[in-house]
């Protein structure tokens, strides 16, 4: 949609080759024929240009990376099962932070000379979700309780291939697919879109949308992913996908897996510049926890290739800032333990709650909008406020869940994973821009800032 970070677009395009070969030298296998990298061309893209591993390639990377850590002389301290969910900052910016750790059962007080957020996105927004359970939202409430801005909130990716069935396990049918000819069918078996040509995940998402809703998806509210035209060859190389069809009980001759699109992932996030810095000294983004990458829409294979750039690019700047500074910077008197515990969990109450504002965003927030049910949606938020504790994590996810809806109403447009039922076309002259949230006192408060230029309060 044009409304990216030039400088986090640059940033991306410059480095992205440069990280594969470096998780390459530190031993993660991505495929190779005749020695060169194999390519698979997902969705929205005109070329093939994805690389991949043979299982899954984020737990791989992991698995290295932490063995470099371990390798370090001098000894980096680490916390496994350790959460950080509450900064702490004085006069000078991020000054450290809240950590709780499981294993001690009990809270740290973490100095830092600077902090990186890679906190992922935000899994309790919608009722159906692929996101992990453990990505809670935290690092945006987090930066938005220092001081820090979200940026384009409104745009909310849906990953259409996700497999409607128990057996299955809720995994994703790769859209890269439909490059070895793969279709998209309806109930009456039925092609309701070319899938021959680049599509992007938002249009297919709004396709499928349709034909649920007009009564032409299964029983179960999905629609088919037929992989019959796909070489059995092909099909075999992804083993996910083969062991997934074998508990359905399909073969490759009647590998019709049902599908609908589901929450998938964030574009928008903490506002940096092309060095991941936040507008808070000494806080820094990356991944997921940032905005500003992908605009309006991720292309798909676009997080892992973010995960990579924006890791490495948060992590020099934050050393270089770091360097600089003799001490952690003093830091406004830490919160009590009694008031960070809600921090923790969420009562029965409070998850019952959730459960009717994530059916509300599903209803009224999802991959179609308009004005009044974006409005339904934030009369339900409103009234939740009483149940929650505003201050814990529930609270944090309702402030999460009215940001998406507030940004989403305030833009009269659609573009990218943004549509608006009411204002279907793209308007350059009034929306070429994001919308940038920040939190007055308890309150959110929401701003439009045209592109390259900046920002202006809007009501």
């Amino acid at each position: 949609g044009f409304i990216n970070e030039p400088r986090l677009v640059a940033l991306l395009s410059q480095r992205a080759e440069g990280e594969v070969r470096y998780y390459e030298s530190i031993g993660v296998e991505f495929v190779k024929v005749n020695g060169q990298f194999a390519r698979r061309q997902a969705a929205g893209s005109t070329r093939p240009r994805g690389v991949y591993t043979q299982g899954s390639a984020g737990a791989l990377m992991m698995a290295r990376m932490r063995e470099q850590v371990l390798a370090r002389p001098g000894g980096i301290r680490l916390f496994d099962n350790a959460s950080l969910l509450r900064l702490t900052t004085g006069a000078n910016g991020v000054a450290g932070g809240m950590v709780w750790d499981g294993d001690r059962e009990t809270w740290l007080a973490v100095k830092a000379k600077a902090v990186v957020l890679a906190t992922g996105g935000a899994s309790q927004l919608y009722a159906h979700t692929t996101q992990p359970p453990t990505n809670l939202g935290e690092g945006y409430a987090m930066a938005l309780e220092a001081g820090a801005e979200l940026v384009d909130m409104e745009f909310v990716c849906f990953e259409p291939t996700v497999v409607r069935a128990p057996a299955f396990g809720r995994k994703t049918v790769s859209t890269t697919l439909f490059k070895e000819g793969g279709t998209l069918r309806n109930s009456n078996k039925e092609a309701f879109i070319d899938t021959t040509v680049p599509v992007t995940k938002d249009v297919m998402s709004r396709a499928m949308q349709r034909e649920i809703a007009e009564g032409r998806g299964t029983p179960d509210g999905a629609v088919l992913f037929d992989l019959r035209g796909v070489p059995a060859d092909v099909l075999e190389g992804y083993h996910e996908i083969t062991r997934g069809l074998k508990n359905l009980g399909l073969t490759h001759h009647n590998a019709l897996v049902p599908v609908a699109p589901t929450f998938h992932y964030l574009c928008g996030g903490v506002r940096v510049d092309g060095e991941c810095r936040s507008a808070v000294p000494g806080l820094f983004a990356a991944g997921e926890a940032c905005g500003g990458v992908h605009g309006a829409h991720r292309i798909a294979g676009g997080a892992g290739t973010d995960v990579m750039v924006t890791g490495a690019k948060a992590g020099e700047s934050a050393a270089g800032y770091a360097l600089q500074l003799a001490s952690a910077p003093p830091s406004d008197a830490a919160p009590k333990v009694e008031a960070l515990d809600a921090l923790r969990k969420v009562s029965p109450e409070e998850a019952e709650a959730l459960r009717h504002v994530r059916e509300a965003m599903e209803a009224g927030a999802g991959i179609s909008r308009d004005a009044n049910s974006l409005q339904r949606t934030l009369d339900v938020i409103q009234a939740t406020w009483c149940t929650v504790s505003a201050q814990g994590q529930a609270g944090r996810t309702l402030l999460l869940s009215q940001a998406v809806a507030a940004a989403a109403l305030m833009r009269t447009e659609s573009r990218g994973d943004h549509y608006r039922s009411d204002y279907p076309a793209r308007d350059d002259l009034r929306w070429f821009g994001n919308v940038v949230v920040t939190r007055d006192g308890g309150d959110l408060k929401l701003a439009f800032a045209p592109a390259g230029l900046a920002v202006r309060e809007t009501a």
